[in-house]
């Protein structure tokens, strides 16, 4: 999931870029800094971090943040196109540039 820190201001742009992408390309990173704003607080992260460090023995993987519980749930269940499908709603590449 998300989580609201500074981290896409720091995304670079490549040095060449494909034109015909470029479209695709500022939506997906609009609606990635705009989710990364209304993302989950940055504490569950450093809360999480404090509690594995002091388990003796800790899972391999934990979940955090709000899409960490669904998304992982609806891949198990649906088929991968929808799954893509959905993706590519999200981060509005459904569309023909």
């Amino acid at each position: 999931g998300f989580f609201k820190t500074p981290i896409t201001d720091a995304m670079a742009e490549a040095a060449q870029t494909l034109d015909p992408y470029r479209d695709h390309r500022i939506t997906a990173v609009a609606i990635t800094r705009e989710s990364q704003r209304r993302g989950s607080d940055p504490s569950l992260v450093a809360e999480a971090v404090l509690a594995i460090l002091r388990d003796p023995s800790p899972k391999l993987r934990h979940r955090l943040g709000a899409d960490s519980k669904w998304v992982p749930r609806l891949k198990s269940v649906l088929p991968a196109s929808l799954v893509e499908w959905g993706t590519r709603v999200k981060f509005g590449l459904n569309r023909k540039p």
